[in-house]
């Protein structure tokens, strides 16, 4: 599953969403991309509609991308 995190900008940003992603599934991977705002996430567990609402809760603006 991919996400783009509109307000996602550096590698401090990007901890604190791995963050909110490992809350929602501590199985699951992330990968960033910081220049497109995306991260990649392998061997989730949990649906996406549970790490979205993760990253909402946590603030992040997380808007699911296709496969």
């Amino acid at each position: 599953m991919r996400f783009h995190i509109s307000n996602m900008n550096c590698d401090g940003c990007a901890k604190g969403v791995a963050a909110s992603i490992q809350q929602a599934d501590p199985r699951a991977r992330a990968e960033f991309d910081l220049e497109r705002r995306e991260v990649t996430i392998g061997d989730a567990s949990a649906p996406a509609e549970r790490i979205a609402k993760a990253l909402c809760d946590a603030g992040w603006k997380a808007e699911p991308l296709p496969a």
